[in-house]
């Protein structure tokens, strides 16, 4: 049963940290307002304000398997075609690149997208094969995004192959003719990634921010 919310919220969180006695929280926001440009050099947490609407799930510990279900479950709680902003922290959840795609492909104007750790790696994953290219044709992810904040992901581990999934997903988008061709900034914040890839993603965002954590 949706949650009645006219219009859809703006600003949704999912959030499944293990320090808070395994509880699942989904946080919702009718209003969302974009960050300016004066503190686009700045760390970006998400809304500041209390959600107007929390839900918390209690599982299992160790019950991986829940937690997926739940937070997917979750995502059909609220419409969310009006989305603009996304906060993803599932640190043990088994998201996929397709579990992704298919909850939030009906959202068309996300501009803020903010993800932690092994989501994030699936995330990006989910940006490189649903970038409106290729001759299967599927509606672009995040098509309006803007602000892309990384958190907690290793860009160096297995030969760089997160690193060379995020190139090919934003060089992709800038090809496709269905979504924003340039990012207003991206962040990495507690990423281990070399500087060579960071100089690259200035080719694809106007602000790169970076806290100067680096990998051999």
């Amino acid at each position: 049963m949706l949650v009645s919310v006219k219009g859809g919220p703006r600003a949704l969180s999912l959030s499944s940290t293990h320090d808070d006695g395994n509880t699942i929280a989904l946080s919702v926001w009718h209003k969302f307002t974009p960050p300016s440009a004066a503190v686009a050099r700045e760390e970006y947490a998400g809304p500041l304000s209390t959600p107007d609407v929390r839900l918390d799930y209690k599982r299992e510990s160790g019950d991986t398997d829940m937690e997926h279900r739940a937070l997917l479950r979750a995502c059909m709680t609220f419409p969310l075609v009006d989305l603009q902003m996304l906060s993803v922290r599932a640190e043990a959840s088994r998201w996929s690149a397709l579990d992704l795609y298919m909850t939030f492909a009906a959202c068309p104007v996300i501009t803020h997208v903010l993800v932690f750790g092994g989501v994030g790696e699936r995330l990006l994953s989910a940006l490189e094969q649903y970038a409106g290219t290729g001759g299967a044709y599927s509606p672009t992810l995040f098509p309006e995004l803007a602000s892309l904040t990384l958190v907690g992901i290793d860009f160096v581990r297995m030969d760089g192959a997160a690193s060379r999934i995020l190139l090919t997903a934003l060089r992709r988008r800038q090809t496709s003719c269905g979504c924003v061709k340039t990012l207003n900034r991206i962040e990495l914040r507690k990423c281990v990634v070399k500087k060579e890839m960071v100089a690259l993603l200035i080719e694809f965002s106007v602000v790169v921010v970076w806290d100067k954590v680096t990998g051999p």
